[in-house]
Order: structure tokens, then sequence, then C-alpha cells
């Protein structure tokens, strides 16, 4: 495109069609060139206008067809990454490495990794809800950064060492330190600037959050018996809403996912919850994993009706170790297994070691980030789920 007065132009790009089983998040495109990576083949048509400021052209339509000559793409990470997550709603895949002041932020659109520059190297990271923010837990510090163009950080000074964190849809920030035997939970309110605390958790107690009810849930990880404890974080300091010690004797594991309705809450140890407010039912025992399958990481979709488990163990099916696991939502009955593809570094090959999964909003694209069995490599493999 040219300006016949020879003005500068600017260009807005907009997602028309795209293939079914594609989940390209909407895009912002303002270059005179245009890149994607397309997720599934199909055909993908794109709308563009120029402008020079005064007038705006008429939109011009572009198709760009797929062919299915591979279901799978992969996007490669070095560095040792210590925290990372999958905003769902942004298309985002964002991630940080140990030592480096910088969050990374993969655009799944066209796997460009862009680096924000932070104050000091963080430790843990946590996605708002609406995967719009991201809050990041230093020593010391905390930092709220806004997607989808990684805004400038916003910071507030943490009376405590790093943590677990989770951000809730307040924009309120929970840590819990990692260090010591019992700590706070401490509430940081980027909107008024403030800090609360709840006394006698656990350190290294790991988060999970029921939006409907803005309840945070946590696992006491690194007890001889682990439980759930529960608060309400609809007012500040946290309300304590009990625990599940008194439910019944269960193994619980390390850590816990909740389903995409946020009814239910797996655990690491393989055993699926009910999250409700209804006392008498909140934290009973709804299932567990067939083949006493432990998971690593585990994602819910209500879209397709599965569970995706990175599976740790399963002594059962000791062949299910290392590999992504499907379970129907209903039975929880195994579907199928995925095997993460290794890669070939500097002609050795490398065998990938699945650390966490995640789905796109609608379902039909999973996402699974693995480690190599090479220090310091990682990767994110893209693939349709049907």
């Amino acid at each position: 495109s040219y300006d016949p007065e020879g003005d500068s132009l600017t260009f807005d790009w907009r997602l028309v069609e795209q293939p079914p089983l594609s989940a390209l998040p909407p895009i912002t495109w303002n270059a005179p060139d245009f890149y994607f990576m397309p997720a599934a083949a199909g055909e993908y048509v794109f709308e563009v206008t120029a402008s020079d400021g005064a007038r705006t052209s008429a939109p011009k339509q572009i198709s760009v067809a797929i062919s299915d000559s591979s279901d799978e793409a992969f996007f490669r990470i070095e560095g040792n990454v210590l925290d990372a997550d999958l905003s769902r709603f942004m298309g985002k895949f964002v991630y940080i490495r140990e030592g480096e002041a910088a969050l990374h932020v993969v655009d799944l659109l066209n796997f460009t990794d862009t680096s924000l520059p932070l104050d000091r190297p963080a430790n843990r990271l946590a996605l708002s809800p609406d995967g719009q923010k991201v809050a990041l837990s230093h020593p010391g510090l905390v930092t709220l950064v806004g997607m989808p163009g990684a805004t400038q950080p916003k910071t507030i000074p943490l009376s405590w060492d790093w943590g677990e964190i989770l951000l809730d849809k307040s924009l309120v920030a929970h840590v819990i330190p990692d260090r010591g035997e019992i700590v706070p939970l401490i509430s940081l309110d980027f909107t008024t600037g403030t800090e609360h605390r709840f006394w006698n958790v656990p350190a290294g107690s790991r988060m999970g959050q029921q939006d409907t009810s803005n309840s945070i849930y946590a696992v006491t990880a690194r007890l001889a018996s682990p439980y759930v404890a529960k608060w309400s974080a609809k007012t500040l300091p946290l309300a304590f809403l009990g625990d599940s010690r008194a439910l019944g004797d269960f193994e619980i594991g390390t850590n816990l996912w909740f389903s995409k309705t946020g009814d239910e809450y797996m655990t690491s140890s393989g055993e699926l919850f009910y999250a409700s407010t209804n006392p008498a039912v909140d934290m009973t025992l709804r299932g567990r994993l067939p083949d006493g399958t432990r998971a690593r990481w585990a994602v819910h979709t209500s879209n397709t009706g599965e569970w995706m488990v990175a599976v740790d163990s399963a002594w059962g099916m000791p062949e299910l170790a290392g590999t992504v696991a499907i379970y129907d939502q209903s039975d929880l009955s195994l579907k199928g297994t995925i095997n993460p593809e290794g890669l070939t570094s500097e002609g050795a090959r490398a065998d990938a070691n699945p650390l966490r999964v995640f789905y796109s909003d609608n379902g039909l694209v999973r996402y699974i980030f693995s480690d190599m069995d090479e220090e310091g490599l990682y990767t994110l493999q893209v693939s349709a789920s049907q």
C-alpha cells in the first residue's frame, strides 16, 4: 500500500475466519506485514485496512490456506525456567527464568517471544482469572504486569520473602512465603497499595482459586499429612472458611487444579474433589484417577469434557509415567495418551518430560510444556485436541 501524498500509513489487521480446530485469539497488528502461527490446517481469512490519519481505505480480505502436513507446532525455550502459565483468553504463554530480571511473553499467534524488564529476578508468577494480568513474586517485592502488550510494571513492597502467588479478580495478589515453617498468607491490594496478613499457614502451600465465589484453596504441600484449607477473598483480610481434615483421610498430594467450571478440583494424588459454597459438599471426594495415577499438572476443559494430566506415576499402569493422559470428566476413564515429542540438540536426541499442560479457551487446542533430558532446554508443543 502507498499514500498518494506520501504520508506514512498505519495498518489494522483483523481475523475474520479460521478453521474449526483453530483457536487464534483476537488480533492486534498494525505493521504492513503480518505473521501468524497456524494452529490447525484449513483456511484463514484476514481483513486489513490502511490509514494515513485522515482517511481509511476500504477493507481488503486475504485468504491463507494451510495444508495438513503436520498437526503439531513446537516452540523452543532455553535456560532454567522457574515458572510458566498460559493465558487461554489472550493466547499468550508467559514464563520466567532463573537469575533473569525479565518476564517473557510468547504470542501464540506467531511464536514471538517478548522480554519485559523487571526490577529484579522473579521466582513465581500467576495470571489473573481473565488472563489479562500477571503477578510476579520476588524477594521483598510483588510486581503486576498488564497484557496483551506487557505494560509497564507496577510494584508493591512485600514484607517477606518470595513465595507461591495467586492473583484474584480484584487484582489482589496473595503470597504464601516459600521459606520457613509457619508463615503468613500475605494479601497485597494493587488498587489501594495495602498489605494484609492471615497468620499460621504452612510455608510452601500451593494455591488455587474458585473464581465464581472468589475463594482461595491451598494444599499444605510440605506436611506429612497434607490437607486443603480455604479462605474467602471477598474482603480483606481474608476470612478463613475451614479445611478438609475432618472430611476424611485422603492423600491430597502437593498441588491442586480447578476445573474450568470451578465446581471441582484435582490434586496431584489423582483425587477429584467437589468445590462448593455448600459446606456439606465442599472438599468431599468425587472420584480418583484409575491405576493409582499421580499428576505433575492437570487441566480441565468443559468444551470437550476432559481432564488432561501430565502423569508423574501410575502404579497400576507404569507405562503412563512421563506421558500426557486424557480422562473423561464424567467417570475419569482413560480416553487416550500423548507422548510428548523430544528434540534433536547438537546431534543427540533429547526426550521430553511433560511438566505442565494447558487447553485453549475453546478446548480444541492442547499445549504441552516439557523439559528435555538436556539441562536448560524446554519445548511448548501445540496440537489439535481432536
